[in-house]
């Protein structure tokens, strides 16, 4: 049955406006940061373009050289679909700037259209699931001001990844498997963890016993096959069977590897143990609270299975940047937020203080040892 859904149009403008600003908020502390602090990182790379520089670090150098070389075997774990949108749009630039700054102009721009197609993709799936103009605002505040959500505008496939996932699920909302299937199948070509879109299909198909969702929802989880099929032709094995043969036995032969972290006195600091805790006890409850909510328990138990998987493989700091996917965090965020102004001025306060100074930890390629 189709849910006839009318969204107010000062809300999602609203949403957007806030998004708007927590971009130039990001990128006024990341020019602030790196004309204060220095550069200590001996490993640091810079395209030398100002401003638009400082989003691109770390992996964003993978993601540049698979786009302009095609893959090797130290970054076959990086999935194709972001660095083939970044080939095809540098193309054109390179006829103005050279080849580095137009790969650099070229991901700021892909992430930061897929950062708001993923705000309003938050806004209109969180008001179709629940019917809440209001939380369906303030989710996407949390999304725009999240500590982490510097990678949505940076060179990397996070914002992609989250977009396509968001969209796919809207589309399931209103009952067009066929586009949610294609839009997840791309997501999982984004990131490991993309085919994970699929599970929602899945529990709506096995739920109206419709065996052409059931196969829908494993055509879109193929993604994962589809790249390991191209991996293995490039360098002679497949990529996935050890690691679905790692997922059961990591789990059984040692602790997850964030416990690990947490509970080491040499590998991580106080501030990172404190922040990643909070973070995986707010996830950890969303999935919960949120599992029982009726037409959310798909996206809680979608929100659940990336909770599960970030335990045993991610470590403290790749939590971080992968819990920005578990979409349940933005609506229990802002049901909570919603309860009490004092609550929500102070929530707010909190996750844009911490926005500020990790992606001047970002731009400034310091770690969190």
């Amino acid at each position: 049955m189709k849910v006839k859904v009318r969204f107010t149009p000062n809300g999602l403008e609203s949403a957007l406006l806030l998004a708007l600003a927590s971009r130039l908020f990001i990128t006024f502390t990341a020019v602030l940061g790196s004309y204060f602090l220095p550069i200590i990182n001996p490993n640091a790379w810079d395209t030398g373009l100002p401003v638009l520089n400082l989003f691109a670090r770390w992996d964003a150098g993978h993601y540049f050289k698979i786009a302009d070389q095609g893959y090797s075997s130290e970054n076959l774990g990086f999935f194709p679909l972001y660095p083939l949108m970044l080939k095809v749009a540098s193309l054109p630039l390179e006829f103005f700037v050279p080849k580095l700054w137009a790969m650099n102009i070229a991901s700021f721009a892909i992430s930061n259209v897929f950062f708001f197609l993923s705000v309003i993709g938050l806004y209109k799936l969180t008001y179709r699931v629940f019917n809440d103009d209001k939380l369906a605002y303030v989710s996407t505040i949390f999304l725009s001001f999240y500590p982490v959500s510097v990678f949505l505008s940076a060179a990397y496939a996070e914002s992609l990844a989250l977009a396509l996932t968001l969209w796919s699920f809207i589309k399931l909302e209103e009952n067009k498997l066929f586009k949610s299937s294609i839009l997840a199948f791309l997501a999982g070509l984004s990131r490991p963890i993309g085919f994970l879109a699929s599970l929602p299909i899945l529990l709506t198909s096995l739920k109206d016993r419709s065996l052409k969702g059931i196969g829908l929802a494993l055509f879109s989880a193929s993604s994962v096959i589809v790249f390991d099929v191209y991996r293995y032709f490039l360098s002679g094995r497949f990529h996935l069977l050890p690691y679905l043969y790692g997922l059961v036995r990591v789990p059984l032969n040692k602790p997850a590897l964030i416990f690990s972290d947490l509970s080491s006195s040499v590998e991580t600091n106080t501030a990172l143990k404190i922040l990643s805790t909070v973070m995986i006890i707010v996830s950890t409850v969303s999935c919960i609270k949120l599992g029982v909510k009726g037409r959310a328990t798909k996206y809680a138990a979608y929100s659940m299975a990336l909770l599960i998987t970030y335990f045993f493989y991610a470590g403290l700091q790749g939590f971080m940047r992968y819990s920005i996917m578990i979409i349940t965090v933005y609506w229990l965020l802002g049901s909570i937020s919603m309860k009490n102004k004092v609550i929500e001025t102070t929530a707010m306060c909190f996750t844009s203080t911490l926005t500020g100074l990790l992606t001047v930890v970002y731009a400034n390629w310091y770690e969190l040892p």
